[in-house]
Parts: C-alpha cells; sequence; structure tokens
C-alpha cells in the first residue's frame, strides 16, 4: 500500500516538473504586456516627437525580447542544439538587417 502511494507522489512530481518548462513562461507575458502598452503610450497616446516615439518602441521591443533572451539562453528548456540554432539565427538575421 505504501508503494502505491510513493510511486503516485513521484508521478505528480515527474507531470508538475513537465508542466513547469515551457518555452513561454508565465512573467513573460507581463513584460510583453508592459512592452505593448509603452509602445501604445509612445505612438498614440502622448503627443511627442514621432522620431523619439520610434526610438521609445525599438526600446521597448528590445528589452522585451532581450529579457526573454537571457532567460532562455541560462534556464530554458531547450537543449543545446536548439539554443545554438537561435543564438547563430539571430545573429545572422541582426547582422543581414543592420550590415
Amino acid at each position: 500500500m505504501v508503494d502505491s502511494d510513493k510511486s503516485q507522489t513521484t508521478d505528480h512530481i515527474q507531470e508538475v516538473g513537465k508542466q513547469s518548462q515551457t518555452f513561454l513562461p508565465g512573467w513573460s507575458l507581463l513584460v510583453f504586456a508592459l512592452a505593448v502598452f509603452m509602445i501604445f503610450l509612445f505612438q498614440k497616446g502622448t503627443p511627442v516627437d514621432q522620431a523619439f516615439a520610434n526610438a521609445m518602441t525599438m526600446l521597448a521591443v528590445g528589452a522585451s525580447l532581450g529579457v526573454y533572451g537571457i532567460w532562455f539562453f541560462w534556464r530554458g528548456p531547450a537543449g543545446a542544439g536548439l539554443k545554438r540554432l537561435v543564438l547563430w539565427g539571430g545573429l545572422s538575421a541582426w547582422f543581414c538587417a543592420f550590415p
């Protein structure tokens, strides 16, 4: 009887461990929502110079992607091969966009 309780407990722990390994953690939705709010605020809400609004938009997008990227490479559930692929693909896209 004790063995069946123990196996149910370990099965539950393994399920919880699998559920927590996601590519989109809950905090990232808050960061992205904050970035969208900031973009909306500067593009539509406040009467500022358009160049400044565009710079703040780029800052919001870059900061949110940067925070997510740091998490992805440091604590993300992906394997080393996928992380390398994303890193080299991102660097290639960056250098193609900004030669």
